[in-house]
């Protein structure tokens, strides 16, 4: 049995709220509760959440988001800077009806302090399996409300420029959650789906926004808040530090980008082609695209190197793969 992280069978998190816990939630707003009593109640549900989830085999709990009123306003609304306001024009869901908030960038964010830390530590003291815990991704800043959700004073340059100080809003956080004993994270990301949608790219279009280019610069925004898997920092994010610097030792990953040839082939055309890929690779407009995509610009690998390199990186897949208990 897998006993750590990740598992073949898990869970989104995100629980359906108790009637009893809406409720109360409306008492809090209408001043019939106090947050004392929220809280108390909270954790309540939670127990019975968690004993419910170990109960049907999950190596994996979660607080089912129990102490959230939305997935991610409750996160995003406490960064300094971040504001939550009803959106009349948002999209809905279909036969919904129910008011539509928006995160709105007004100002320079930062951390006002540790923001869901103590949400993880009831969790984790109360679970007998793995505790996961839950975030929204950074990208949901920008993915409602587009270019108008961002303060042009705050941020001249918009969502790419803020990526950096949102990203240490969420570095900050994640280390402290890491000392309080977290071990699985969770980001929540629903923006990529959405851009698979035609009409949601018509209306990121009508924003000024290129759909295609959105899912770079979301995962950018990700990147950032974690860390880069490279073996030594980027030059496009120089202050996010890499993985090892992260405490996480001995973990390196790249994209690759690569042009594969049946075995057997003709040398001549395979020389040809590896000659032309390399000029390629070399040409101002092929390294200034890969920059756009997030991409790093390294020296290229041809022929015999680029196979030894292919044929290590199988070998490292499949022994973590067994590792982890995946088989074929």
């Amino acid at each position: 049995m897998i006993l750590t992280p990740p598992f073949r069978a898990d869970q989104v998190g995100s629980l359906l709220r108790p009637p009893e816990l809406k409720q109360a939630r409306a008492q809090v707003e209408r001043g019939e509760m106090s947050a004392a009593e929220l809280t108390a109640l909270e954790d309540r549900l939670i127990l019975v959440a968690v004993a419910r989830q170990e109960a049907l085999g999950l190596r994996s709990v979660t607080d089912g988001e129990y102490r959230r009123g939305w997935w991610n306003h409750d996160f995003l609304g406490r960064i300094d800077g971040v504001d939550i306001e009803l959106d009349g024009g948002s999209y809905k869901f279909v036969g919904s009806d129910d008011p539509r908030y928006t995160p709105k960038v007004r100002r320079k964010l930062s951390r006002p302090g540790p923001m869901m830390v103590e949400h993880f530590r009831y969790l984790n003291s109360i679970a007998r399996n793995t505790a996961k815990f839950t975030l929204p991704s950074p990208s949901i800043l920008y993915h409602r409300g587009g270019p108008a959700a961002i303060s042009r004073e705050a941020y001249p340059g918009g969502f790419e420029e803020l990526v950096g100080d949102v990203g240490r809003v969420y570095q900050q956080e994640i280390r402290d959650l890491a000392a309080a004993g977290l071990r699985y994270l969770q980001i929540d990301d629903v923006s990529f789906s959405f851009l698979c949608d035609e009409k949601f790219r018509a209306s990121c279009r009508a924003r000024g926004d290129d759909p295609d280019r959105l899912p770079h610069l979301y995962a950018r925004a990700v990147n950032t808040a974690l860390a880069v898997t490279g073996a030594e920092r980027t030059p496009m994010l120089p202050e996010v530090p890499t993985m090892a610097e992260a405490g996480v030792d001995d973990f390196v990953l790249g994209a690759l980008f690569g042009v594969f040839v049946p075995a057997g082939a003709p040398p001549q055309p395979v020389e040809a082609l590896a000659r032309e890929l390399a000029a390629l690779s070399a040409s101002a407009q092929f390294r200034k695209r890969l920059i756009e995509i997030g991409q790093e610009v390294t020296q290229p690998l041809a022929g015999r190197a680029f196979g030894d390199y292919m044929r290590a990186e199988a070998k490292r897949w499949r022994e973590l793969a067994q590792l982890a208990g995946v088989e074929d």
